[in-house]
């Protein structure tokens, strides 16, 4: 009575393993063809971009963008230029 219990049962891991792979697959083929027709991966990346990219130019945290953020630089209003020859005076 015992062997005939277990031959019944002998492929049942095989075909839960199918039905558990085919389930994973049906969930990852729904999840990335949502991901693919919404914009919300983009806008995961390009907004906060937006603020971090105001700060990694300016060296000023701005909601705006760098844009923005360049008028709010330390030294947009002055004019400072490069001198080639130093301070030395002769």
């Amino acid at each position: 009575m015992v062997k005939r219990k277990l031959k019944v049962q002998k492929g049942q891991i095989t075909v839960e393993a199918v039905l558990i792979g085919t389930i994973i697959a049906g969930v990852i083929a729904f999840v990335s063809q949502s991901l693919r027709s919404s914009s919300w991966p983009g806008m995961m990346i390009k907004e906060p971009w937006g603020k971090v990219s105001g700060m990694v130019e300016s060296g000023v945290w701005s909601k705006k963008g760098p844009n923005e953020a360049r008028k709010m630089h330390p030294n947009f209003n002055m004019k400072r230029r490069v001198s080639l020859r130093g301070t030395i005076d002769e």
